[in-house]
């Protein structure tokens, strides 16, 4: 009945006399620890709904140590100035209606030290001075209505003469593509200069404006450059910027001159000498006559007879001629593409050889004897086939109808300065290679050993008898 009036079951009811009462005082600390646990959780989430943010968020300044925590608020204040400061220069650019790029730029200043935003400041005077006189020189051609050469002009012209002197404006001309393609000119450098002073060189354009190509200047003799004033008409349709270099004048007659000038060189007439000798120069040595001691050999007598128009004298130099000899080979290829020609290795003198017949099929590995001759290349070539002989040497036919033989390799020379392979020798062969794989490669121990041994190219024309297996 006490389990039915508190609603609990009867285990609850009996644990206060089933467990002892050290264990039932820890239970009632548990119990009481959940109950404050569930009790902040609850208050937590409640305060949670109300500030409208995650019980983790919420609970961010318990779980955080005091440091982290501070560390964390000041990130989340920069942050928010970072974003404040995003919002507001966007909302600004969007006021001003100019790009970001622009806007960042205006804050150039900021940005930049104090030295390098002073350059940029006296960089950006200087760019707005040169624009303001390329438009300022612009629109006042326009006003004037004349061309920006006639402008030039007008300016040098209306230049004030001082002392009876005229000034020569260098004009540094740069192109700079601005409306309507007018070219800014700028004054560099003002130099003064004689009235009546002319340049003799007529390449060189100073202070005489855009003179046409001159024609070359004819040799004046005493008199000078002239002081004439007339010059010349300009030709119809065209702009004549200055004066042009003036060209000398050769006086006329009844024309005064004033000075004398350069004096001309005179022509110096040499007299006619008449095949006279005039002075008499270094002496000749006199001539010293030379005795003869003795008769030396004497040079042959010319034989009228002998000597005929196209009769060859003497024997002279005689063309080498290879005589043919007996010898025996093998034939080790036959060319497919052109038939009755073989391939051959002569095994008496150990190099390779050609065999070009009509009359006689031959196999391979076939040995036979016939008439050789040595070639200037050190090929052989056989002549005459003379008769079928026994096998010197053994050997087969592999999978790929390529010959093979068999030999005993009677030497070995290691690899070394001279050689990059180690080499053998064997009889009817010669020199024999290694092989490019470990199980081909020649040692002293292959002294007396049987190796197969197979003709391969190296390079692009030449062929090797190579290793190809060790017996």
């Amino acid at each position: 009945m006490r389990a039915v009036r508190e609603r609990i079951t009867q285990r609850e009811l009996n644990y206060d006399y089933l467990v002892p009462r050290a264990d039932t005082q820890k239970r009632a600390e548990q119990e009481a620890a959940d109950k404050r646990a569930a009790t902040i959780t609850v208050d937590s989430t409640m305060r949670a709904v109300r500030e409208r943010i995650t019980p983790r968020e919420l609970n961010y300044d318990y779980l955080v140590p005091r440091a982290d925590t501070q560390k964390h608020a000041e990130q989340e204040a920069a942050d928010k100035r970072a974003a404040t400061i995003t919002v507001d220069s966007t909302m600004r650019a969007v006021r001003e209606r100019i790009t970001q790029r622009e806007l960042v730029r205006k804050n150039y200043d900021y940005l930049v030290p104090r030295a390098d935003t002073q350059k940029h400041a006296e960089q950006e005077a200087a760019d707005k001075r040169a624009a303001t006189i390329t438009v300022d020189s612009t629109m006042r051609a326009v006003r004037e209505r004349i061309t920006q050469r006639e402008l030039v002009r007008k300016v040098e012209n209306d230049t004030p003469k001082k002392s009876a002197l005229i000034f020569d404006i260098r004009l540094n001309i740069s192109r700079e593509m601005i409306p309507e393609k007018i070219v800014h000119f700028e004054a560099v450098e003002i130099a003064p200069q004689a009235p009546n002073e002319r340049f003799a060189n007529p390449a060189q354009k100073v202070g005489s404006g855009f003179s046409t190509t001159a024609k070359k200047p004819e040799p004046i003799v005493g008199t000078g450059f002239s002081l004439a004033s007339r010059t010349e008409s300009p030709k119809p349709n065209s702009t004549v910027v200055g004066k042009r270099f003036q060209r000398p004048q050769t006086p006329k007659q009844n024309t005064k001159v004033v000075g004398s000038g350069f004096p001309s060189p005179q022509k110096q007439v040499t007299p006619a000498n008449n095949n006279k000798v005039a002075g008499s120069g270094f002496p000749k040595p006199p001539k010293k006559e030379e005795k003869i001691v003795g008769t030396g050999f004497q040079p042959p007598k010319k034989d009228k007879n002998s000597e005929k128009q196209g009769q060859i004298v003497g024997e002279g130099f005689t063309t080498s001629q290879t005589k043919e000899e007996k010898q025996r080979a093998v034939v080790t290829r036959i060319d497919e593409k052109r038939p009755g020609l073989y391939y051959l290795w002569n095994l008496d003198s150990k190099t390779e050889g050609l065999f070009k017949t009509t009359k006689y099929v031959l196999a391979l590995g076939h040995h036979f004897e016939g008439t050789f001759q040595k070639q200037e290349d050190g090929r052989c070539v056989c002549k005459e086939y003379i008769r079928q002989i026994t096998e010197l040497l053994h050997g087969g036919i592999n999978d790929k109808e390529k010959l093979f033989l068999t030999v005993k390799i009677t030497k070995f020379t290691p690899a070394g300065v001279n050689q990059k392979f180690s080499t053998g020798t064997a009889k009817y062969i010669g020199e024999l290679l290694e092989g490019r794989t470990d199980e081909t490669k020649l040692t002293a121990g292959c002294i007396g050993k049987t190796v197969k041994i197979e003709r391969r190219r190296v390079g692009e024309k030449d062929y090797v008898w190579m290793v190809t297996k060790i017996l």
